[in-house]
């Protein structure tokens, strides 16, 4: 569940700042694809990527991933690895 709550939230960050997944693949230095697989919850990010990412959306990594971290805290079983 966290992944997709992620990707969600990636997807809103790239579009708020006028990203296509391409633009945000390249300024992240990331591949095209694993960015699509992150928006769409199939893929766990590292935290080096959530730095790049963050860094690409002119953003910190703390507020990439703080809505995540609050569900996990309240919804989850504390198992990233759950989905």
């Amino acid at each position: 569940m966290w992944k997709a709550d992620f990707g969600n939230d990636l997807r809103k960050y790239r579009v708020n700042r006028g990203l296509t997944q391409e633009a945000l693949s390249f300024n992240a230095g990331l591949s095209v694809r694993y960015v699509q697989r992150l928006e769409a919850g199939e893929q766990q990010p590292t935290l080096e990527t959530i730095f790049k990412l963050a860094y690409a959306l002119h953003t910190s990594p703390t507020e990439l991933i703080t809505s995540t971290y609050v569900w996990w805290g309240k919804e989850g079983s504390g198992d990233l690895n759950q989905d």
